[in-house]
């Protein structure tokens, strides 16, 4: 049996989970409630569960505040929402499953089993990349490299290209990011105002572009020397971008 919390601010949204789990999920043992961050502090550091679910808005503030109290996270995580659109972008990129409310059964069951396999170190890790994003305000995104999570300035990256076993993302310093998450992953939460998507395989900086459109129709030179061919018929919606930026 794995023993769960549920934190939600909403009795009726507790105990409705609470049933569904039961009928649905015997494998999980519902081994208190929260309504609150100090009852929800209360019963992780008194309980020592496996798996908690975690409404992301409380009365009080949020469940990201719950675990930022946490010395350590040594427990898998689930979260739900009605709908907060930043938190759900930083919960996708970081692999975190987020279930929305009303909860579907399918999904939960499926949920439930997935993150049966996760290990709590990769938990805590994953927590670690949504709350660099959001405490950023997506202006910085967190990617993993052999010395740690390196923190990248989303104005200094110039391109991302699809390579075998991930993402190669390229800096204006020409310094190059290997990444395993998809480029699908990234393009989640690049701001679209000036990311551009010039194919499903590259995504390029409109802020790094060097030369004006008005000298190169057909290709786009970036601030670092690389080159990029523009599809005909992607010229002038990648152009039309290109000049709505400041």
């Amino acid at each position: 049996m794995t023993k769960a919390l549920i934190v939600d601010d909403e009795r009726k949204s507790r105990e409705v989970l609470k049933s569904l789990l039961e009928l649905y999920c015997p494998n999980i043992e519902i081994a208190r409630l929260a309504h609150d961050i100090p009852s929800a502090l209360d019963l992780i550091n008194k309980e020592n569960p496996e798996l908690v679910f975690l409404d992301i808005s409380l009365k009080d503030g949020d469940s990201f505040m719950i675990l930022d109290q946490l010395e350590t996270i040594d427990f898998n995580i689930i979260f739900i929402t009605a709908f907060d659109e930043y938190s759900i972008k930083a919960l996708n990129y970081s692999g975190i499953p987020c279930l929305f409310k009303p909860v579907d059964i399918d999904e939960l069951v499926k949920v439930v089993e997935d993150v049966s396999k996760n290990s709590f170190q990769d938990t805590a890790l994953k927590y670690e990349y949504a709350d660099k994003l959001l405490k950023s305000k997506f202006s910085k995104i967190p990617v993993l490299r052999q010395d740690g999570i390196n923190v990248l300035e989303l104005s200094q990256i110039s391109s991302l290209q699809v390579e075998k076993d991930g993402t190669l993302i390229t800096m204006e310093n020409g310094e190059i990011v290997t990444s395993k998450r998809t480029i699908k992953t990234f393009k989640g939460v690049l701001p679209s105002d000036y990311f551009y998507s010039v194919s499903d395989s590259l995504t390029i900086n409109l802020l790094q572009v060097n030369l004006p459109p008005e000298r190169f129709r057909n290709r786009v030179l970036m601030i670092n020397g690389d080159k990029f061919g523009i599809e005909k018929s992607k010229n002038k919606e990648f152009w039309d971008c290109y000049k709505k930026i400041p």
